[in-house]
């Protein structure tokens, strides 16, 4: 077996397409705790005492468990908190969570009468998550939520927008994104899914038995596969779709009439959005409690 490129001492397990490096489990790991600091760093979106919800969501359980993991462990150096909120009916997973965490958290339940997983595509399913995990932070003074799509998720929705002349979706391609106070960060926004699939493998998290539930309608499936079929050619697709976002920047589609939602923060038409309009009720009816 040949040995880690970044030790050099362990054997490797995993070979990244995209650097063409082959590394260990534990550089995998460094690796991608150091990505995630990165992102944080470079957005300076967070305090060292800030309050930080992780919302675990059955649409994303599995890169939120690795999201919680590194996120963690990035944080483990600062006096900040973390609280991790379930989904109810997801009250089970709590104490394999807790093995994962690098930092003591608090872990809450989140009770609503809709969950994220019930809008079909990405966007519909990103901003479904990031409606209620806000007004979650809201109840309980939380500064920032943390959502786990990594960078591949957001290529395939610009692309998906920009098919059906989203002009909304495509302005989603951002690290951090402020709605009404409370900041919504993408630790992952510079980590790509392989990586994440094969940290999970490392992990054990396939073991856990968590269905592998997911978001997307058929176009937006269909760019998935078109994407992942890309990459494994060129790599520039993952490193460039952020560059087509910024040309459609959230101040400039405002100048043409696009508004703020004031649930999930995305720009539509209206506010709330036609995603959010859908979910008034249960972002009202949601309750916040202590896990047993």
């Amino acid at each position: 077996m040949p040995l880690c490129s970044v030790c050099g001492r362990r054997e490797a397990v995993y070979l990244r397409i995209s650097s063409g490096e082959r590394l260990c489990a534990r550089c995998l790991e460094r690796s991608l705790a150091r990505r995630v600091k990165r992102t944080l760093s470079r957005t300076r979106s967070i305090g060292p005492r800030d309050r930080i919800l992780l919302p675990v969501f059955g649409s994303w359980a599995l890169k939120s468990a690795l999201m919680i993991r590194l996120v963690s462990m990035v944080e483990r150096e600062y006096p900040s908190s973390l609280l991790v909120a379930l989904e109810k009916g997801m009250e089970g997973l709590a104490e394999r969570l807790e093995g994962l965490l690098a930092k003591p958290a608090e872990f809450l339940v989140l009770e609503a009468s809709a969950s994220p997983r019930e809008e079909g595509s990405m966007l519909g399913c990103l901003r479904a998550a990031r409606a209620l995990s806000v007004e979650a932070a809201r109840r309980i003074g939380a500064g920032i939520v943390m959502l786990p799509p990594p960078r591949d998720l957001f290529t395939a929705l610009v692309l998906s927008s920009l098919a059906r002349g989203d002009v909304g979706g495509m302005a989603e391609y951002s690290p951090v994104l402020s709605v009404d106070g409370v900041r919504v960060v993408y630790p992952f926004y510079d980590v790509e899914g392989e990586d994440l699939c094969f940290y999970a493998h490392v992990l054990g998290l396939y073991e856990w038995g968590i269905p592998l539930q997911g978001c997307g309608d058929e176009l937006d499936q269909g760019f998935t596969e078109i994407v992942a079929g890309v990459a494994e050619r060129s790599r520039e697709l993952l490193f460039s779709a952020h560059r087509v976002s910024r040309l459609f920047s959230p101040r400039s589609l405002e100048r043409i009439g696009l508004r703020r939602c004031s649930l999930c923060g995305g720009l539509d038409e209206v506010s709330p959005c036609r995603v959010c309009r859908r979910l008034v009720d249960a972002v009202r009816s949601l309750e916040v409690r202590p896990l047993p």
